[in-house]
């Protein structure tokens, strides 16, 4: 499996965090404006994609880390 590259996980941080922002002004509105809502769903959902975006890369190094550990017979 090919690594995801620094530069794009670089870019979803970026966007989690504003996903964040987006999502902590939805909760700290306390007005009828659809508009905090809307931006908070589509926040959430790049949100969810970031986690699980990191979590994939995550397994993946643990993967071959495992797999460089048979080889060297290890494991």
């Amino acid at each position: 499996m090919k690594p995801v590259g620094d530069k794009f996980l670089d870019q979803a941080e970026e966007l989690a965090q504003e996903s964040m922002k987006a999502m902590k002004a939805f909760l700290a509105y306390q007005g009828d404006n659809q508009q905090y809502y809307h931006k908070a769903k589509v926040a959430a959902a790049g949100l969810t994609n970031y986690v699980r975006l990191r979590a994939t890369e995550t397994n993946r190094m643990e993967v071959e880390h495992m797999t460089g550990r048979k080889m060297l017979g290890r494991g």
